[in-house]
Formats: structure tokens, sequence, C-alpha cells
């Protein structure tokens, strides 16, 4: 049936004459068949026939299929002159272009480059075919690795870095870079390298006019009243370690290129408001303004010598760089850049001599005036017989009920002279006169007094937390005139909650772990404040008697923007919980923070988002209303 359609036609003798058949075979192109038909061999014929009917059919298929090829070829081919037609344009467009463009495969391996690359780089092609941007300008490792994320994802980079030419000289480039895909699916990269040295050159020379003496200038802008919109400016003095041993060994336009890419680095991890500065050829300034606490001082310490941890890569070495930060404040009573500058050469002086290198550093407080601070000792000495302390409290509300569960007690100073002084003043000052325990045990008292007062007015069952020095601690007598005040007044220990702070705890943990145990023993709460602005983990806390941790306010301020703060703070959250500790966030201001702590169940919230500090009287109205 498959064959059918197949028409054969055979031509035969009339008669079965021998020479009638031959006469018909020599005048015709068919076939002839002698009668009579021998049915064998006609079917043998027709066999034959279809099978060259098959091979013809087949035969017209490849002649298709070669013409079809052929047609593909030749457009092919034509689409490649095209191409290289185009390439030839683009190349000779690109060789005469005033602005350095170089051009790499998929891979990243350079391909082209224009004489201007040539005349910046130092470098022919011949010498960086098929070597990256980064193997050949010797481009940090971060910025490169960046440049070419926003790339893969098909993003335009744009961007400004530093690179080392061929003679190993700094090179300031401002880049655009992006991809290149044609029909065929062919990478390429595309860059547009502008030198942008000499600008930078006169942007420095620029500063340096205007600061010839940094630390001069710095000091007077810090001393600025006009500037100040804070009580406190901190700031930070980074040394870093090893930097001369390598500006000998590398050369000074090493050094320099290292000096630029450690600011740039450092400037990752710091507020758009604050400002970097070089002091010396070793040493970094870095003033934060508008501070409302100086543990902010600590814990962008801490970030400065992170960034540092990371390798630098100049002149093809691996460069590893330590620090040693010095963290000092400038107050509002601070008399002038001159005491400012001695302050700061003296506390870096203290911390060389104490050998707090290595990816350590170290708080200093910077010294009043002489005259100030006799003049603050002799009113210190006065301000308990003249009543002129003051506790204020501030509330600590359940984040889910929003109920006021406890109180933050925080100490006072009101002086006819002086005005409001603050406790980051006066409070050194008191340890250094044997004042800090008596002023601390009044503290205490007064607390337990208002909120025993409070209860017995509102029937509200509250806790009263207060802080505690490192000096009370030490004191063989200090527990003992906690026990002798619960058991004289009647108090129960339950309302007490000891704070101490992070770095007290890290200081000698063995003392303090006896001193804590017995605190609690006696009924009393331990909380750990301003947790996470020193080294300490929830592992080392994991054998303490502590209740209670306190998150510092420097991560919550942030919650909202910074991803690296609102994952700590969760974590902190859900270890702490692990551990049987209840949590404490501080520095609340904003119903987003609220309600990021809510979400992940802290349990208290304190800030000025619900209260500020307030006096006795103020705050027993407040309990009333709430």
């Amino acid at each position: 049936e498959s064959t059918s359609h197949i028409p054969i036609i055979f031509i035969s003798s009339v008669s079965g004459d021998e020479q009638e058949w031959l006469e018909g075979f020599h005048s015709t192109t068919a076939d002839i068949i002698k009668r009579p038909v021998n049915e064998v061999l006609f079917l043998s014929k027709v066999r034959v026939f279809l099978e060259l009917d098959r091979q013809k059919f087949e035969l017209r298929k490849i002649n298709l299929s070669l013409e079809e090829k052929n047609h593909e070829l030749k457009r092919e081919v034509i689409q490649r002159i095209s191409a290289q037609n185009q390439l030839q344009t683009l190349s000779e467009a690109v060789s005469q272009h005033p602005v350095a463009v170089m051009i790499t495969d998929g891979k990243g391996q350079i391909k082209f480059i224009n004489i201007p690359f040539e005349e910046i780089s130092g470098y022919g092609l011949d010498e960086v075919l098929r070597h990256t941007l980064f193997d050949a300008l010797q481009i940090e490792k971060k910025t490169f690795a960046n440049l070419r994320n926003s790339l893969d994802k098909g993003v335009i980079w744009r961007g400004e870095f530093v690179a080392v030419n061929k003679d190993n000289d700094p090179l300031w480039l401002n880049v655009t870079a992006l991809r290149m895909e044609n029909n065929n699916n062919i990478l390429r990269y595309l860059y547009l390298l502008e030198d942008i040295s000499l600008r930078k050159k006169h942007e420095t020379e620029f500063i340096n006019q205007s600061q010839l003496d940094e630390l001069s200038t710095l000091s007077s802008y810090i001393m600025d009243q006009d500037r100040r919109r804070s009580q406190y400016v901190i700031v930070l003095l980074l040394e870093l370690v090893d930097f001369k041993t390598i500006h000998k060994t590398l050369g000074a336009d090493a050094a320099d290129v290292l000096l630029i890419r450690v600011t740039h680095r450092l400037k990752k991890v710091l507020r758009e408001a604050d400002s970097v500065a070089k002091l010396r050829d070793n040493e970094l300034f870095v003033m934060m303004e508008n501070s409302v606490s100086k543990t902010g001082g600590d814990i962008t310490a801490e970030k400065l010598l992170t960034a540092l941890k990371d390798p630098f890569y100049i002149t093809n070495r691996e460069i590893l760089l330590t620090g040693n930060v010095v963290v000092f404040y400038a107050s509002e009573n601070d008399s002038g850049s001159h005491e400012f500058t001695l302050n700061a050469e003296d506390a870096l002086q203290r911390a060389r001599q104490k050998g707090r290198y290595s990816d350590q550093f170290h708080s200093a407080e910077l010294n009043l005036p002489p005259q100030n601070r006799l003049n603050i000792e002799a009113h210190l000495r006065m301000a308990m017989q003249n009543s002129e302390f003051e506790v204020h409290f501030q509330p600590q509300l359940d984040s889910q009920s929003g109920k006021t569960v406890a109180a933050e007690a925080l100490l006072r100073w009101i002086n006819a002279d002086f005005g409001k002084v603050s406790p980051c003043e006066f409070i050194p000052i008191t340890e250094g006169m044997g004042l800090a325990h008596e002023i601390g045990l009044w503290v205490l008292e007064n607390a337990l007094q208002s909120v025993a007062i409070w209860r017995q007015l509102t029937g509200q069952v509250l806790r009263v937390a207060v802080n505690v020095l490192s000096c009370q601690l030490e004191r063989a007598t200090f527990l003992n005139q906690i026990n002798a005040l619960f058991q004289l007044s009647g108090y129960d220990p339950s309302m007490l909650e000891i704070e101490i702070t992070e770095s007290l705890f890290l200081e000698n943990q063995h003392r303090t772990l006896t001193s804590l145990k017995r605190l609690r023993d006696i009924g009393i709460d331990i909380a750990i404040d301003d947790f996470g602005t020193g080294h300490s983990s929830l592992n080392d806390l994991k054998n303490y008697p502590i209740s209670t941790l306190k998150i510092d306010q420097s991560f919550i301020r942030d919650i909202e923007l910074n991803q690296s703060d609102a994952a700590l703070v969760k974590s902190v959250i859900a270890m702490a919980h692990g551990l049987g500790m209840r949590v404490v966030a501080e520095g609340v201001e904003t119903e987003s923070q609220k309600h990021f702590l809510q979400n992940h169940r802290c349990d208290i919230m304190q800030g000025y988002l619900f209260s500020k500090p307030l006096s006795h009287a103020a705050f027993l109205e407040y309990i009333k209303k709430s």
C-alpha cells in the first residue's frame, strides 16, 4: 500500500520472437518485457524500479538541505563581514577617543585598550592582555568585587577609586563600566576610565592649605560653641601600627595609596556627619558630633578596628594593618583647644604605656582644666550637705502591655554656680575623691524609698534599677551595707535591680562573680548595662547570676536602617531568652523602633518615646495617669 501510488510502465513484445524483443529493447528508453511474462523476473524488475525511486527521493532531500545550508553560510559570512566592519569602525573610534577605554571578555580578561589607557597606566596591550582590571591596576579587592557584581546583574557601575600605575604611583580614576551583549550572546565588558589624579591632588592641596595645623584646627573646631549641638563631642585618635615600617619598605607613594584606602574604608563604617582627617603619617583623627552618650565612642572604635582586619593590596602585596584607638571626649565645659590638644596627646601616650595595641582600644576622659576641677571638687564636698543631689527616674514599660513595670534611677546634680552638671563629668571626680561609694549608697536608699512610697500610694509593685560602680563592688563592706539597708528598712530585695556595665563585668570576672552571687543570694536582680559595647558574649554570661540584659541605645538607634544592628538585636533577644534572661532596650525614640522590638519579643522598653527621666513627684503623677 505504501507504494501503490507509484506508476510503473513496462513495454512488452507482441510475440515471443527474439528478434522482435531485441528491436524493441534498442528503440525505447523504457524497460521491455519478453513474452511470455516470467512472474519472478517481472516482480524483481518492479522492486528495482521502486528502490531507484526511493533513492531519487532521498537525493532530492539531500540537495534541498545542501542548498539551505549554503544559504545559511552565505548569510553568516555577510553578518561576520558586517560585524568586522562595525568592530573596525568601533575600534577606530575608541582608539581616537580622548578617554581611556578598555574592553574585556566575559571572564574579565583584557582584550583591548586604547592609547589614552596606555598613557595613564603605562602598560601596553601585550602587558595586560588576558589580565583582569584587578590584576593590571591593583584595584582594591572589595571595590573590584562590587564592580563585577553590578556588571553581572546588568547594572551600569559608576564610581571613583584609586589604582596603581606601572610606576607604582597612585592613579585616581573616575570609572563607568557596562556589560555589552550582541544577538549571538557574545559577552563583553566596556570600561571608560577618566584620570582624575590631578583633580584629587588639587583637592588635597586645598585641604592641606586650609589645615596647616590639623590638630589645632580640629581642636578649635571641636571647641567652637556655635557648632556644638550636643553636650559631648566624641573624638577618636587612630594610630596605624607598623605604618611607618610600610612607608620605609614600599615608599612614600605606596604609603599614600594605602592611607587613602584606609580612609575610604573607615568612612564606610562612620556616620555621614562624622569627620576623618590625617593627623600625622600614621595617625588619623575621627570626630563624632551630636553624640547623646559616650558609649558611641567605644562602639565606633570597635568598628574602626574591625574595618582594618581585611587585608589591603598595594603593589601586588597583601598588607595587614592593626590599630590602636584612643577614645576621648570634649564637653561644653572644656576651656579651649590648647588643653584639648594636650589631653589628646596625653591620652594616646597613656594607651601606649599600657600596651593596648593589636586591635585594642583605650577610653580616656579629657581632664578638666585644673582650676575647674578644684572648683567642682569643692562644691561636691558640700553637695550632699546642701541637698544638691536628686534622683530622677525613667520609666521602663512592658513591651506588650505598655504597662510601667520598673524605673531606672539616675543621679542629678544641680549646683547654684554650675547649674545642671552632667553625671559624666562629676561621677569620675567623685571616684577620685572617694565620695562615689557614699553617694552611691545615698542613691540606693532614696530609690528604694521612692518605690516604697509609690507602692503605698498607687498599689503598683515596681522594680528600680540602680547603677553600681566598680569602686562600690570592690569595697568589702558594700554587701554588708546593702544587707543592712534591707533589714533596717523592711524593703523587699526584689524591688531592686543592680546594674553593672559590661566593661565592669569584664575587668575582674572572678571577683565580680563572687559579689554578684552574694547579691543574688539576698534576692536582688542583676542586670548588665550597655550590653554590646564591650567584648563579652552571652556565652561569657551564662554562668553568672544575670537576670537582665540591657541592649545599648547605640544599637537601637539604627535598627530601622542598619541590617547589622537589627540582626544583632534580634540575636541578643533570642539568645538571652534561651538563657532565661529578660531583655531591656534602651533609647527607644520612635514608633518604628517600638514596633520592631515588640515584633521580636523584647521584654521591656525604655526611652524618650515614653518619657524623659522624671523627678520623684513627676514620676508618681506619670504612673497614676498610666
